[in-house]
Protein backbone atom coordinates (compact mmCIF):
# COMPACT_ATOMS: atom_id res chain seq x y z
CA UNK A 1 0.00 0.00 0.00
CA UNK A 2 0.99 3.60 -0.40
CA UNK A 3 2.91 5.61 2.15
CA UNK A 4 1.47 5.88 5.63
CA UNK A 5 1.32 9.67 5.34
CA UNK A 6 -0.92 9.37 2.29
CA UNK A 7 -3.14 6.65 3.70
CA UNK A 8 -3.57 8.26 7.09
CA UNK A 9 -4.26 11.62 5.50
CA UNK A 10 -7.29 10.17 3.70
CA UNK A 11 -8.45 8.19 6.71
CA UNK A 12 -8.44 11.14 9.04
CA UNK A 13 -10.41 13.28 6.59
CA UNK A 14 -13.11 10.61 6.46
CA UNK A 15 -13.27 9.72 10.11
CA UNK A 16 -12.84 13.16 11.64
CA UNK A 17 -16.32 14.17 10.53
CA UNK A 18 -17.92 11.16 12.17
CA UNK A 19 -19.92 11.20 15.35
CA UNK A 20 -20.73 8.23 17.56
CA UNK A 21 -23.01 6.60 14.96
CA UNK A 22 -21.38 7.99 11.81
CA UNK A 23 -19.66 6.15 9.06
CA UNK A 24 -16.12 4.96 9.83
CA UNK A 25 -13.89 3.67 7.05
CA UNK A 26 -10.30 2.82 6.23
CA UNK A 27 -8.94 3.42 2.74
CA UNK A 28 -5.68 2.38 1.08
CA UNK A 29 -4.44 1.83 -2.45
CA UNK A 30 -1.60 0.09 -4.27
CA UNK A 31 -0.22 0.22 -7.81
CA UNK A 32 0.81 -2.84 -9.87
CA UNK A 33 1.88 -3.63 -13.41
CA UNK A 34 0.35 -6.25 -15.70
CA UNK A 35 2.31 -7.38 -18.79
CA UNK A 36 -1.03 -7.74 -20.60
CA UNK A 37 -2.84 -4.57 -19.46
CA UNK A 38 -0.10 -2.26 -18.26
CA UNK A 39 -0.15 -0.32 -14.98
CA UNK A 40 -3.18 -0.37 -12.72
CA UNK A 41 -4.23 0.83 -9.29
CA UNK A 42 -6.27 -1.05 -6.70
CA UNK A 43 -8.30 0.68 -4.00
CA UNK A 44 -9.06 -1.08 -0.71
CA UNK A 45 -11.89 0.08 1.51
CA UNK A 46 -13.05 -1.38 4.81
CA UNK A 47 -16.26 -0.23 6.52
CA UNK A 48 -16.82 -0.56 10.24
CA UNK A 49 -20.16 -2.47 10.29
CA UNK A 50 -21.10 -0.93 13.62
CA UNK A 51 -20.83 2.61 12.21
CA UNK A 52 -23.57 2.36 9.58
CA UNK A 53 -27.37 2.30 9.89
CA UNK A 54 -29.41 -0.75 8.96
CA UNK A 55 -32.91 -0.88 7.52
CA UNK A 56 -35.24 -3.72 8.38
CA UNK A 57 -36.25 -5.86 5.41
CA UNK A 58 -39.72 -7.24 4.75
CA UNK A 59 -38.79 -10.56 6.31
CA UNK A 60 -37.61 -8.98 9.58
CA UNK A 61 -33.88 -9.05 8.88
CA UNK A 62 -31.47 -6.12 8.49
CA UNK A 63 -29.42 -4.70 5.65
CA UNK A 64 -27.08 -1.74 5.27
CA UNK A 65 -25.82 0.04 2.16
CA UNK A 66 -22.97 2.48 1.47
CA UNK A 67 -22.69 4.50 -1.71
CA UNK A 68 -19.13 4.98 -2.97
CA UNK A 69 -17.79 7.21 -5.75
CA UNK A 70 -14.17 6.96 -6.94
CA UNK A 71 -12.74 9.51 -9.39
CA UNK A 72 -9.27 9.83 -10.96
CA UNK A 73 -8.58 13.14 -12.74
CA UNK A 74 -5.74 14.76 -14.66
CA UNK A 75 -6.08 18.53 -15.03
CA UNK A 76 -9.83 18.35 -14.46
CA UNK A 77 -10.22 15.64 -17.08
CA UNK A 78 -11.75 12.45 -15.68
CA UNK A 79 -9.48 9.49 -16.44
CA UNK A 80 -11.43 6.87 -14.49
CA UNK A 81 -14.71 6.88 -12.60
CA UNK A 82 -16.92 4.44 -10.73
CA UNK A 83 -20.03 4.87 -8.61
CA UNK A 84 -21.61 1.91 -6.88
CA UNK A 85 -23.39 0.70 -3.75
CA UNK A 86 -21.69 -1.62 -1.30
CA UNK A 87 -24.39 -3.70 0.36
CA UNK A 88 -23.92 -5.40 3.69
CA UNK A 89 -24.84 -9.06 4.17
CA UNK A 90 -28.39 -9.66 5.30
CA UNK A 91 -28.20 -9.90 9.09
CA UNK A 92 -30.35 -11.50 11.71
CA UNK A 93 -29.04 -9.14 14.40
CA UNK A 94 -27.07 -5.86 14.16
CA UNK A 95 -25.53 -5.91 17.63
CA UNK A 96 -21.82 -6.60 17.99
CA UNK A 97 -20.90 -7.25 14.34
CA UNK A 98 -17.18 -7.97 14.25
CA UNK A 99 -16.54 -8.58 10.54
CA UNK A 100 -15.47 -5.53 8.49
CA UNK A 101 -17.15 -4.90 5.14
CA UNK A 102 -14.41 -5.02 2.51
CA UNK A 103 -14.39 -3.55 -0.98
CA UNK A 104 -11.71 -3.77 -3.69
CA UNK A 105 -11.75 -1.92 -7.02
CA UNK A 106 -9.24 -1.97 -9.87
CA UNK A 107 -8.52 0.73 -12.47
CA UNK A 108 -6.20 0.37 -15.47
CA UNK A 109 -4.55 3.76 -15.93
CA UNK A 110 -1.55 5.09 -17.90
CA UNK A 111 1.48 6.26 -15.96
CA UNK A 112 1.20 9.73 -14.51
CA UNK A 113 -0.06 11.79 -11.59
CA UNK A 114 -3.75 11.84 -10.73
CA UNK A 115 -6.05 13.63 -8.35
CA UNK A 116 -7.86 10.80 -6.59
CA UNK A 117 -11.17 11.60 -4.88
CA UNK A 118 -13.42 9.31 -2.85
CA UNK A 119 -16.97 10.14 -1.81
CA UNK A 120 -18.68 7.82 0.65
CA UNK A 121 -22.13 8.01 2.22
CA UNK A 122 -24.46 5.87 4.30
CA UNK A 123 -27.63 5.42 2.23
CA UNK A 124 -29.69 4.93 5.36
CA UNK A 125 -28.46 8.15 6.96
CA UNK A 126 -29.25 11.81 6.26
CA UNK A 127 -25.66 12.87 6.84
CA UNK A 128 -23.78 14.43 3.95
CA UNK A 129 -21.23 12.32 2.03
CA UNK A 130 -17.69 12.27 3.33
CA UNK A 131 -15.23 13.40 0.65
CA UNK A 132 -11.43 13.12 0.61
CA UNK A 133 -8.83 13.79 -2.09
CA UNK A 134 -5.20 12.87 -2.55
CA UNK A 135 -2.63 13.05 -5.35
CA UNK A 136 -1.44 9.59 -6.46
CA UNK A 137 1.30 8.67 -8.91
CA UNK A 138 1.51 5.60 -11.11
CA UNK A 139 5.06 5.05 -12.30
CA UNK A 140 6.72 1.92 -13.69
CA UNK A 141 9.99 2.13 -15.63
CA UNK A 142 11.23 -0.43 -18.14
CA UNK A 143 14.87 0.41 -17.43
CA UNK A 144 14.89 -0.39 -13.70
CA UNK A 145 14.11 -3.26 -11.38
CA UNK A 146 11.04 -2.20 -9.46
CA UNK A 147 8.61 -3.35 -6.79
CA UNK A 148 4.89 -2.82 -6.93
CA UNK A 149 3.33 -1.24 -3.88
CA UNK A 150 2.75 -3.49 -0.87
CA UNK A 151 -0.78 -4.81 -0.36
CA UNK A 152 -1.58 -5.64 3.24
CA UNK A 153 -3.79 -8.72 3.56
CA UNK A 154 -6.33 -9.51 6.28
CA UNK A 155 -6.63 -13.19 5.40
CA UNK A 156 -6.49 -15.42 2.34
CA UNK A 157 -7.76 -18.69 0.95
CA UNK A 158 -7.10 -20.92 -2.02
CA UNK A 159 -8.94 -19.51 -5.02
CA UNK A 160 -11.70 -21.69 -6.46
CA UNK A 161 -12.08 -19.49 -9.54
CA UNK A 162 -10.38 -16.34 -10.84
CA UNK A 163 -11.89 -13.11 -9.48
CA UNK A 164 -10.84 -9.59 -8.58
CA UNK A 165 -9.40 -10.79 -5.25
CA UNK A 166 -7.21 -13.45 -6.86
CA UNK A 167 -3.43 -13.17 -6.98
CA UNK A 168 -1.03 -16.12 -7.41
CA UNK A 169 -3.83 -18.65 -6.95
CA UNK A 170 -5.17 -17.18 -3.70
CA UNK A 171 -8.04 -14.86 -2.87
CA UNK A 172 -6.43 -12.04 -0.87
CA UNK A 173 -8.80 -10.14 1.42
CA UNK A 174 -7.32 -6.62 1.85
CA UNK A 175 -6.37 -5.09 5.18
CA UNK A 176 -6.54 -1.32 4.46
CA UNK A 177 -4.88 -0.11 7.65
CA UNK A 178 -1.39 0.32 9.03
CA UNK A 179 -2.57 -0.27 12.60
CA UNK A 180 -2.26 -3.77 14.08
CA UNK A 181 -4.03 -4.16 17.46
CA UNK A 182 -3.23 -6.88 19.96
CA UNK A 183 -5.85 -9.27 18.56
CA UNK A 184 -4.32 -9.00 15.07
CA UNK A 185 -1.71 -11.74 15.26
CA UNK A 186 -0.40 -11.85 11.68
CA UNK A 187 1.09 -9.36 9.26
CA UNK A 188 0.34 -10.72 5.79
CA UNK A 189 1.53 -8.89 2.71
CA UNK A 190 1.72 -9.24 -1.06
CA UNK A 191 3.91 -7.48 -3.60
CA UNK A 192 5.38 -7.99 -7.06
CA UNK A 193 8.85 -7.48 -8.51
CA UNK A 194 9.40 -6.53 -12.14
CA UNK A 195 12.15 -6.51 -14.80
CA UNK A 196 14.76 -8.81 -13.23
CA UNK A 197 14.97 -10.98 -16.35
CA UNK A 198 15.09 -8.01 -18.69
CA UNK A 199 17.87 -6.20 -16.84
CA UNK A 200 19.87 -9.02 -15.23
CA UNK A 201 19.50 -11.60 -17.99
CA UNK A 202 17.69 -14.91 -18.16
CA UNK A 203 18.31 -17.29 -15.22
CA UNK A 204 20.47 -14.70 -13.43
CA UNK A 205 20.70 -15.00 -9.65
CA UNK A 206 19.85 -12.27 -7.21
CA UNK A 207 18.97 -11.86 -3.56
CA UNK A 208 15.55 -10.89 -2.20
CA UNK A 209 15.49 -9.71 1.40
CA UNK A 210 12.46 -8.61 3.39
CA UNK A 211 12.27 -7.83 7.07
CA UNK A 212 10.66 -5.86 9.88
CA UNK A 213 12.67 -3.17 11.58
CA UNK A 214 12.15 -0.59 14.29
CA UNK A 215 11.03 2.71 12.76
CA UNK A 216 13.06 4.54 15.41
CA UNK A 217 16.40 2.68 15.40
CA UNK A 218 16.17 1.04 11.93
CA UNK A 219 17.43 -2.15 13.55
CA UNK A 220 16.00 -5.42 12.14
CA UNK A 221 13.85 -7.45 14.51
CA UNK A 222 15.05 -10.81 15.70
CA UNK A 223 13.54 -13.68 13.68
CA UNK A 224 11.90 -11.24 11.26
CA UNK A 225 14.53 -11.23 8.51
CA UNK A 226 13.95 -13.43 5.47
CA UNK A 227 16.42 -13.92 2.61
CA UNK A 228 15.65 -15.76 -0.60
CA UNK A 229 17.96 -16.58 -3.48
CA UNK A 230 16.03 -16.03 -6.68
CA UNK A 231 16.40 -16.51 -10.41
CA UNK A 232 15.31 -13.77 -12.78
CA UNK A 233 11.98 -13.84 -14.60
CA UNK A 234 9.54 -11.21 -15.90
CA UNK A 235 7.43 -10.99 -12.72
CA UNK A 236 8.08 -12.30 -9.22
CA UNK A 237 5.41 -12.46 -6.52
CA UNK A 238 6.23 -11.91 -2.85
CA UNK A 239 3.62 -13.33 -0.49
CA UNK A 240 4.53 -13.79 3.16
CA UNK A 241 3.19 -13.84 6.70
CA UNK A 242 4.96 -12.56 9.83
CA UNK A 243 3.70 -13.60 13.27
CA UNK A 244 3.25 -10.39 15.33
CA UNK A 245 2.21 -12.04 18.59
CA UNK A 246 5.61 -11.47 20.25
CA UNK A 247 6.24 -7.97 18.90
CA UNK A 248 5.68 -5.22 21.48
CA UNK A 249 3.83 -1.97 20.92
CA UNK A 250 5.69 0.45 18.69
CA UNK A 251 6.28 1.79 15.20
CA UNK A 252 7.89 -0.47 12.60
CA UNK A 253 8.78 -0.62 8.92
CA UNK A 254 8.29 -3.52 6.56
CA UNK A 255 11.25 -3.38 4.14
CA UNK A 256 11.86 -5.25 0.89
CA UNK A 257 15.23 -5.11 -0.92
CA UNK A 258 16.83 -6.65 -4.01
CA UNK A 259 20.61 -7.16 -4.37
CA UNK A 260 22.59 -8.44 -7.34
CA UNK A 261 25.45 -10.95 -7.16
CA UNK A 262 27.90 -8.09 -6.53
CA UNK A 263 25.89 -7.08 -3.45
CA UNK A 264 24.58 -3.88 -5.04
CA UNK A 265 21.16 -2.63 -3.99
CA UNK A 266 18.91 -2.66 -7.05
CA UNK A 267 15.48 -1.84 -5.63
CA UNK A 268 13.66 -1.37 -2.36
CA UNK A 269 10.19 -0.69 -1.03
CA UNK A 270 8.85 0.02 2.45
CA UNK A 271 5.63 0.31 4.43
CA UNK A 272 4.83 1.73 7.86
CA UNK A 273 3.34 -0.47 10.59
CA UNK A 274 1.97 0.57 13.99
CA UNK A 275 1.63 -2.21 16.55
CA UNK A 276 -0.33 -2.22 19.81
CA UNK A 277 0.59 -5.19 22.00
CA UNK A 278 0.63 -4.15 25.68
CA UNK A 279 1.05 -7.73 26.91
CA UNK A 280 4.61 -7.88 25.55
CA UNK A 281 7.37 -5.91 27.26
CA UNK A 282 9.82 -4.04 25.04
CA UNK A 283 12.66 -5.09 27.33
CA UNK A 284 11.92 -8.74 26.52
CA UNK A 285 12.32 -8.14 22.81
CA UNK A 286 15.70 -8.23 21.07
CA UNK A 287 16.18 -6.02 18.02
CA UNK A 288 18.90 -8.03 16.30
CA UNK A 289 18.27 -11.04 14.12
CA UNK A 290 20.98 -13.62 14.87
CA UNK A 291 21.10 -17.36 15.20
CA UNK A 292 24.57 -18.55 16.16
CA UNK A 293 23.68 -22.11 15.20
CA UNK A 294 22.94 -21.25 11.58
CA UNK A 295 25.86 -19.07 10.48
CA UNK A 296 29.64 -19.17 10.32
CA UNK A 297 30.23 -16.81 13.26
CA UNK A 298 28.66 -19.34 15.61
CA UNK A 299 31.48 -21.77 14.81
CA UNK A 300 33.90 -19.72 16.92
CA UNK A 301 33.47 -20.96 20.48
CA UNK A 302 36.86 -19.76 21.81
CA UNK A 303 36.47 -16.14 22.85
CA UNK A 304 40.20 -15.35 22.65
CA UNK A 305 40.40 -16.65 19.08
CA UNK A 306 37.30 -14.70 18.09
CA UNK A 307 38.66 -11.50 19.60
CA UNK A 308 41.81 -11.85 17.51
CA UNK A 309 39.75 -12.44 14.37
CA UNK A 310 37.71 -9.30 15.06
CA UNK A 311 40.84 -7.24 15.74
CA UNK A 312 42.06 -8.24 12.29
CA UNK A 313 39.06 -6.47 10.71
CA UNK A 314 40.33 -3.01 11.71
CA UNK A 315 42.08 -2.28 8.36
CA UNK A 316 38.77 -2.35 6.46
CA UNK A 317 36.34 -1.26 9.18
CA UNK A 318 34.41 2.02 9.17
CA UNK A 319 34.72 4.55 11.99
CA UNK A 320 31.93 3.17 14.16
CA UNK A 321 33.22 -0.39 13.73
CA UNK A 322 36.75 0.71 14.63
CA UNK A 323 35.42 2.13 17.90
CA UNK A 324 34.03 -1.31 18.74
CA UNK A 325 37.15 -3.17 17.59
CA UNK A 326 39.57 -0.92 19.47
CA UNK A 327 37.44 -0.95 22.60
CA UNK A 328 37.46 -3.49 25.38
CA UNK A 329 36.50 -6.64 23.49
CA UNK A 330 36.87 -8.70 26.67
CA UNK A 331 33.86 -6.93 28.14
CA UNK A 332 31.56 -8.43 25.50
CA UNK A 333 29.99 -11.85 25.66
CA UNK A 334 30.90 -14.56 23.18
CA UNK A 335 27.51 -14.20 21.47
CA UNK A 336 27.91 -10.42 21.14
CA UNK A 337 31.26 -10.93 19.45
CA UNK A 338 29.77 -13.58 17.17
CA UNK A 339 27.03 -11.14 16.22
CA UNK A 340 29.57 -8.45 15.38
CA UNK A 341 31.58 -10.77 13.12
CA UNK A 342 28.48 -11.98 11.31
CA UNK A 343 26.91 -8.57 10.72
CA UNK A 344 30.26 -7.06 9.73
CA UNK A 345 30.30 -9.36 6.70
CA UNK A 346 26.55 -9.46 6.09
CA UNK A 347 26.67 -5.69 5.58
CA UNK A 348 29.42 -6.10 2.97
CA UNK A 349 28.11 -9.13 1.15
CA UNK A 350 24.50 -10.08 1.78
CA UNK A 351 24.63 -12.90 -0.77
CA UNK A 352 27.71 -14.69 0.55
CA UNK A 353 28.87 -13.23 3.90
CA UNK A 354 30.69 -16.41 4.90
CA UNK A 355 32.63 -16.58 1.64
CA UNK A 356 33.58 -12.91 1.95
CA UNK A 357 34.94 -13.62 5.43
CA UNK A 358 36.85 -16.71 4.26
CA UNK A 359 38.49 -14.73 1.46
CA UNK A 360 39.53 -12.01 3.88
CA UNK A 361 40.69 -14.52 6.47
CA UNK A 362 43.01 -16.07 3.88
CA UNK A 363 44.63 -12.66 3.33
CA UNK A 364 44.77 -12.16 7.08
CA UNK A 365 46.82 -15.35 7.43
CA UNK A 366 49.13 -14.11 4.68
CA UNK A 367 49.84 -10.70 6.22
CA UNK A 368 50.35 -12.14 9.70
CA UNK A 369 52.88 -14.55 8.24
CA UNK A 370 54.78 -12.08 6.06
CA UNK A 371 54.57 -8.76 7.92
CA UNK A 372 54.46 -9.67 11.61
CA UNK A 373 57.05 -7.96 13.82
CA UNK A 374 58.21 -8.57 17.37
CA UNK A 375 55.57 -6.16 18.69
CA UNK A 376 52.86 -6.06 16.02
CA UNK A 377 50.60 -8.51 14.25
CA UNK A 378 50.83 -8.35 10.49
CA UNK A 379 47.46 -6.59 10.11
CA UNK A 380 48.68 -3.81 12.43
CA UNK A 381 51.54 -2.85 10.08
CA UNK A 382 51.23 -0.49 7.12
CA UNK A 383 51.99 -3.19 4.59
CA UNK A 384 49.46 -5.48 6.23
CA UNK A 385 46.79 -2.77 6.19
CA UNK A 386 47.33 -1.96 2.51
CA UNK A 387 47.34 -5.66 1.58
CA UNK A 388 44.06 -6.25 3.42
CA UNK A 389 42.41 -3.10 2.09
CA UNK A 390 43.47 -3.34 -1.56
CA UNK A 391 44.44 -6.99 -1.94
CA UNK A 392 47.71 -8.47 -3.15
CA UNK A 393 49.69 -6.03 -5.34
CA UNK A 394 50.29 -6.85 -9.00
CA UNK A 395 53.99 -6.13 -8.64
CA UNK A 396 56.49 -5.50 -5.81
CA UNK A 397 59.98 -4.01 -6.21
CA UNK A 398 62.26 -4.54 -3.19
CA UNK A 399 65.52 -2.75 -2.40
CA UNK A 400 67.04 -3.75 0.95
CA UNK A 401 70.80 -3.27 0.40
CA UNK A 402 71.13 -0.12 -1.66
CA UNK A 403 74.12 2.04 -0.61
CA UNK A 404 73.18 5.13 1.39
CA UNK A 405 69.44 4.28 1.31
CA UNK A 406 67.01 2.86 3.81
CA UNK A 407 65.41 -0.47 2.82
CA UNK A 408 62.28 0.23 0.77
CA UNK A 409 59.57 -1.44 -1.27
CA UNK A 410 57.41 -0.14 -4.11
CA UNK A 411 54.01 -1.81 -4.54
CA UNK A 412 52.03 -1.38 -7.74
CA UNK A 413 48.35 -2.09 -8.39
CA UNK A 414 47.08 -1.90 -11.94
CA UNK A 415 43.85 -0.54 -10.53
CA UNK A 416 42.36 0.25 -7.14
CA UNK A 417 38.92 1.67 -6.51
CA UNK A 418 38.56 4.86 -8.60
CA UNK A 419 42.30 4.93 -9.41
CA UNK A 420 44.65 3.32 -11.91
CA UNK A 421 48.38 2.58 -11.74
CA UNK A 422 48.36 2.89 -7.95
CA UNK A 423 51.73 3.02 -6.14
CA UNK A 424 52.71 2.59 -2.49
CA UNK A 425 56.23 3.26 -1.16
CA UNK A 426 57.22 1.63 2.14
CA UNK A 427 60.54 2.03 3.95
CA UNK A 428 62.20 1.01 7.20
CA UNK A 429 64.58 3.12 9.26
CA UNK A 430 65.44 0.07 11.32
CA UNK A 431 67.63 -2.20 9.24
CA UNK A 432 66.61 -5.20 11.35
CA UNK A 433 62.92 -4.61 11.95
CA UNK A 434 60.32 -6.03 9.57
CA UNK A 435 58.04 -3.03 10.13
CA UNK A 436 58.02 -0.97 6.93
CA UNK A 437 56.27 2.41 7.16
CA UNK A 438 54.10 3.77 4.36
CA UNK A 439 55.97 6.83 3.15
CA UNK A 440 54.15 7.84 0.00
CA UNK A 441 51.30 6.86 -2.31
CA UNK A 442 49.57 8.33 -5.34
CA UNK A 443 46.20 6.90 -4.28
CA UNK A 444 43.62 9.50 -3.16
CA UNK A 445 43.13 9.40 0.61
CA UNK A 446 46.53 7.82 1.30
CA UNK A 447 49.62 9.57 2.68
CA UNK A 448 51.51 11.73 0.18
CA UNK A 449 55.05 13.00 0.70
CA UNK A 450 56.76 14.99 -2.04
CA UNK A 451 60.11 14.46 -0.27
CA UNK A 452 59.83 10.66 -0.23
CA UNK A 453 62.92 10.10 -2.42
CA UNK A 454 64.96 12.48 -0.31
CA UNK A 455 63.87 10.72 2.91
CA UNK A 456 64.81 7.27 1.62
CA UNK A 457 68.36 8.51 0.91
CA UNK A 458 68.61 10.56 4.10
CA UNK A 459 71.20 8.15 5.46
CA UNK A 460 73.69 9.26 2.84
CA UNK A 461 72.95 12.96 2.90
CA UNK A 462 74.98 15.21 5.17
CA UNK A 463 73.42 18.50 4.16
CA UNK A 464 69.91 19.15 2.97
CA UNK A 465 67.14 21.73 3.06
CA UNK A 466 63.38 21.63 3.31
CA UNK A 467 63.24 22.34 -0.40
CA UNK A 468 65.07 19.15 -1.31
CA UNK A 469 62.68 16.81 -3.03
CA UNK A 470 64.69 14.43 -5.17
CA UNK A 471 67.28 12.04 -3.87
CA UNK A 472 70.97 12.43 -4.66
CA UNK A 473 72.21 10.63 -7.73
CA UNK A 474 73.55 7.71 -5.71
CA UNK A 475 75.48 4.88 -7.25
CA UNK A 476 73.30 1.84 -7.83
CA UNK A 477 70.06 3.69 -6.99
CA UNK A 478 66.86 1.70 -7.59
CA UNK A 479 64.38 4.54 -7.27
CA UNK A 480 63.41 3.94 -10.87
CA UNK A 481 61.38 1.07 -9.43
CA UNK A 482 58.68 3.63 -8.66
CA UNK A 483 58.11 4.21 -12.38
CA UNK A 484 58.66 0.58 -13.36
CA UNK A 485 58.48 -1.81 -10.37
CA UNK A 486 59.29 -4.99 -12.31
Amino acid sequence: MKKATVILGILMMIISQASAKSLQAHLAYATFYSPEEGPYIETYLSINPNSIRYEETVDGKFKGAVEITLIFKQEEKVSAFDKYVLNSPVLEDTSGIDQQFIDLQRFVLPEGKYDFTISISDQNSSQKPYIASEEVEIKFQDNSIQFSDIQMVDHYKKSEHQNILTKSGYDLIPYPSSFYPENKKDLIFYSELYNTEKLLGKDSRFLLKFYLRSANTHQPLKDYVKIRRMESKPVHTIFHKFDLSEIPSGNYNLIMEVYDEKNRLLANKGAYIQRSNPSISTQQFELTAFDKNSNFAGEYSDKEVLMEKISGLAPIADKSEVVFINGDLKSYTLEELQKFLYYFWAERNKLEPEQAWKNYEKNLVTVNSEFKTMVKEGYETDRGRVFLQYGAPNAIARSYNEPKAYPFEVWQYYETENHRDSKFVFYSRDMVNNDFELLHSNVPGEVKNRKWQFIIFERGIKDGTVDDVNAIDAWGSKLEYYENPY
